[in-house]
């Protein structure tokens, strides 16, 4: 069994052909053997190993190997960008240099992590790309917008700086306020074009997050909607994966998210409900705040209605109704889809609270 992984990392394997120095390491090689056992057998493997091990090379060179001679499509999963990159920038185009085996991979990460031309010229037509608060930010927002006509991939991790969410909020979007095919962009979207080579690729190396959002939408679906559909998936930084996958598929409702939500409602003219909104979304939150420093909070919330929220609720619900109606009016495919984007956020707010 597995007398390939020794042609790999044996004293005579590949690796030791390319580094001068190569000595094999007992724990990699251990590694290896038990990834390529469950990829063959198609069983799960929980694996540990301390630092040095290489561990990374050691779960992607037998994952290559099944993707290339097995024919299948391998996830690699990752709990951080900079594994992400380190996999990409470094350890896969390493072995793509050693293995006899051609291959192809590519990255996906968060939509939000992909310069988006729509909000740039949306935020640019209202004038909210000046900033005043701190010198640099204007500074980084001018780079920004030189960086983005040249930049093939669009990716944040591109720039030469790290810029702070307040600055990359202006040039950035999520994937909930994303408007989908009803974006004039969408032939230029960078995120659609790298989600089209994850498709694509032999190795995909992508994040937590997007895995978890494709599994929860395979549910409601039934289908891989997110992510193409893997044969074999690799999680590593496995310790992680249960905090965000409670996080991922839990929700949050904050004030900030109610507000931004019914930001639209004084231009359409809905003044009132927009009002209303804001008053109970106070009063809603100065009473959590309250319960939460009371005697009656014990860190866990066991039974319904410590604060009552059919107010908001209601209210939220009724800017959802305004939000499609003002939609339903709309000859803009642009418009129309941002006012859909904006019901389907209030009344999702509506059903967490």
């Amino acid at each position: 069994m597995c007398d390939h992984i020794d042609e790999i990392f044996g004293a005579d394997g590949f690796l030791a052909r390319h580094f001068e120095d190569y000595a094999p390491r007992e724990g990699q090689i251990a590694l290896a053997r038990q990834v390529d056992k469950a990829l063959a057998d198609g069983g799960h493997l929980l694996a540990e190993g301390p630092t040095g091990t290489g561990k990374s090379i050691a779960y992607c060179a037998p994952a290559i190997r099944c993707a290339v001679l097995d024919e299948k499509k391998i996830g690699i999963v990752t709990a951080n960008i900079a594994l992400q990159e380190q996999l990409v920038t470094k350890d896969l185009p390493l072995l793509q240099g050693i293995l006899p085996w051609d291959f192809t991979f590519a990255i996906l990460k968060g939509r939000n992590n992909y310069f988006c031309h729509d909000r740039y010229y949306e935020e640019l037509a209202r004038g909210r790309l000046e900033f005043g608060f701190e010198p640099e930010d204007d500074e980084m927002a001018d780079a920004i917008r030189v960086w983005s006509q040249t930049t093939e991939s669009g990716d944040v991790s591109e720039l030469p700086f790290v810029p702070p969410p307040r600055v990359w909020r202006k040039f950035s979007v999520t994937s909930e306020d994303c408007k989908g095919d009803g974006c004039k962009f969408k032939k230029e979207c960078f995120f659609e074009r790298a989600r089209r080579e994850a498709f694509q690729a032999d190795i995909l190396v992508t994040n937590y997050h997007l895995f978890f959002a494709n599994l929860q939408l395979r549910g409601a679906a039934g289908m891989d909607l997110v992510l193409p559909t893997f044969d074999a998936v690799i999680l590593d930084e496995a310790h992680k994966a249960a905090d965000i996958a409670r996080d991922f598929f839990g929700y949050r409702v904050t004030a900030g998210s109610v507000r931004w939500a019914a930001r639209k409602l004084e231009e359409t003219g809905d003044y009132d409900l927009r009002n209303a909104i804001q008053d109970e979304s106070q009063t809603f939150f100065d009473q959590l705040l309250a319960f939460r420093r009371s005697p009656a909070y014990r860190v866990r919330l066991r039974e319904p209605g410590p604060v009552l929220g059919d107010r908001l609720q209601s209210l939220l619900s009724e800017a959802s109704k305004a939000y499609l109606g003002h939609a339903e009016k709309c000859d803009e495919a642009d418009a129309k889809a941002a006012f859909r984007i904006l019901s389907r956020q209030c009344r999702v707010l509506a059903e967490h609270i």
